[in-house]
């Protein structure tokens, strides 16, 4: 935790106002100084005693912030997983993406269809997943590099998410390609596929694996 000058500065400055009136007291009258000494040295000693107090008392409390953010960043990584989950529920069930809900005939193309994107609530849900992971990434490198083991195994799941949805855009490319080519309705499930299943068990797995280590975390911090 980085500590500055600000943190300091009102003890620092209870320190110089008390070690002041040590000087008043006994400045006066340097003659009787053996008498005023013990005064002095009782002020001196107060005012020491304040300023540790009060530099433990605000470290600590600059303590339990950083590691309320901490633990709010590891929630929010393990948010992003979440989110990402959401984004494949989606694809599943929408892999062409969602149909234009309104009529469109040749006669009569509204506007709006050009501007609707099937894959927009999926895209919608990644920039949720990237927004979330960035936040806690963000806090997290204050504390560590970029070989930390949390940064690792968020590289895994993303590396093993990417490796599903491309292999959903190739299934789901050759099933158009087909429909085309036949000119002919065709059922379409993902399951049927044989790379599918073993991608989304791996995605799985690599998300237990980096929760387990960002909950690990939030309990070190308390």
């Amino acid at each position: 935790m980085l500590v500055t000058l600000r943190t300091f500065a009102l003890p620092l400055v209870l320190l110089l106002a008390l070690l002041a009136l040590a000087a008043i007291i006994v400045l006066p009258d340097p003659r009787s100084f053996s008498q005023n000494r013990p005064i002095a040295f009782g002020v001196v000693l107060g005012a020491g005693a304040s300023v540790i107090a009060a530099i433990l008392q605000t470290w600590e409390a600059n303590r339990s912030r950083r590691l309320e953010v901490l633990r709010g960043a590891y929630r929010s990584m393990i948010g992003a997983t979440q989110a990402m989950l959401d984004q494949q529920r989606e694809l599943v069930n929408f892999p062409f993406g969602h149909p234009y809900p309104g009529v469109v005939s040749s006669f009569n193309t509204p506007a709006d269809y050009y501007r609707h994107d099937p894959f927009e609530e999926a895209k919608s849900l990644e920039a949720e997943w990237r927004r979330r992971y960035a936040e806690g990434e963000r806090e997290l490198l204050l504390e560590a590099d970029r070989n930390d083991e949390v940064l690792v195994a968020w590289r895994q799941v993303r590396k093993s998410f990417f490796a599903w949805v491309r292999r959903l855009q190739v299934v789901t490319t050759e099933a158009q390609e087909r429909a085309e080519a036949s000119k002919e309705r065709f059922a379409f499930d993902i399951d049927d596929d044989g790379e599918l299943p073993g991608l989304d068990q791996q995605l799985r797995t690599d998300i237990d694996a980096f929760a387990a280590i960002c909950r690990r975390r939030i309990k070190a911090v308390r």
